[in-house]
């Protein structure tokens, strides 16, 4: 897996003993979080062995979590507002109406923004979580499939929004090669995510990235046409917001 594959931050220490009790009575009073762990100790602790098991532990971190981060209280975070407008604002400076990829979508509101502005979006989610985005969010046009192995055709879309996905994926560079085949010449892949060793901090993610080793790994395919970072406001690092050309 190279320089991309998990990692441990060299500036992370041991917690102290008086960390560790506090961060126990607040996993005691979580019912939310206490169950999550206990599920992914007993269910999913061989998910880092190959890509089904991290794939099942994907789904079901998904599948439990989406209703909150689909919270009206969610939404209206200032991380994630930054983050929907960012994007939005990257994809309507490249042309009016454009066919929009969604992938890994989730409660669907970067899609419903680009909408809004008039761009055709298809939206694609892990099995499961796709039933739960349309039935539970109004996500329509979204189709249940591995963002790894991408269903259409190849030169279909102007644009592929990936937010907050590469450092879910098990393989992040078959992603980025299918990103490639199905968007249109010229088009254009717009990434989002937390930049840096911190983004480790979250169990679902398997690598970090920030942008020189994003401009690696899509070196060939693409060239960077804009990056932003925001915040870091409640997030543990900055969120970096790139889009690039295909090339």
């Amino acid at each position: 897996m190279g320089k991309f594959s998990r990692k441990i931050c060299q500036s992370c220490r041991y917690p102290t003993i008086k960390e560790q009790v506090l961060g126990l009575k607040s996993l005691i009073s979580n019912p939310y979080l206490l169950k999550r762990i206990i599920v992914r100790e007993l269910f999913h602790r061989r998910r880092y062995n190959d890509k089904k098991s991290w794939t099942e532990w994907q789904i079901y971190d998904a599948y439990i979590s989406m209703p909150q981060h689909g919270s009206k209280e969610s939404c209206t975070r200032p991380l994630n507002v930054s983050r929907i407008k960012t994007i939005s604002n990257i994809v309507n400076s490249l042309g009016v109406g454009l066919k929009v990829l969604d992938v890994g979508c989730g409660d669907g509101s970067i899609g419903r923004s680009l909408r809004k502005a008039g761009h055709q979006v298809v939206s694609i989610e892990l099995p499961k979580v796709a039933l739960l985005a349309k039935k539970g969010f109004g996500v329509n046009s979204i189709i249940a499939c591995d963002a790894e192995t991408l269903p259409f055709r190849d030169g279909v879309f102007d644009v592929v929004v990936a937010a907050e996905l590469l450092e879910h994926l098990w393989n992040p560079h078959a992603f980025v090669e299918e990103a490639h085949r199905v968007l249109k010449t010229s088009g254009h892949l717009i990434v989002s995510g937390l930049e840096g060793p911190e983004a480790l901090r979250y169990d679902t993610h398997k690598q970090y990235f920030h942008e020189r080793s994003l401009k690696n790994m899509l070196k060939g395919l693409f060239a960077l046409y804009i990056v932003k970072r925001l915040g870091p406001f409640e997030a543990p690092t900055y969120t970096i917001v790139a889009s690039f050309c295909k090339v």
